[in-house]
């Protein structure tokens, strides 16, 4: 494949450029950083839903109880306790 666009590099470059892509490499593992070829990373941040617990439900979890609301039987008081951090 011939690209009249791309720069022709001397061989000493290319061994140059390989030398600094090995330094660098070796760096980031050294870091503890986990290197993956190929993928595609979304750099954005979001922010998480807010919990907004009443005065009440507060208070219990301050005391280290579970709100009794969230105890209930049915399916909906379950998924809510599972959303809660109740350890914040």
């Amino acid at each position: 494949m011939d690209n009249s666009n791309s720069p022709v590099l001397p061989k000493c470059a290319l061994e140059i450029r390989e030398e600094m892509c090995d330094m660098f490499t070796d760096v980031v593992l050294s870091k503890a950083i986990i290197l993956r070829g190929g993928s595609i990373v979304d750099p954005s941040f979001c922010d998480e839903p807010r919990q907004r617990n009443s005065r009440q439900e507060n208070e219990t979890i301050h005391q280290g109880a579970i709100p009794e609301e969230w105890l209930a039987e049915d399916p909906k008081s379950k998924h809510k306790l599972a959303q809660k951090d109740i350890d914040a």
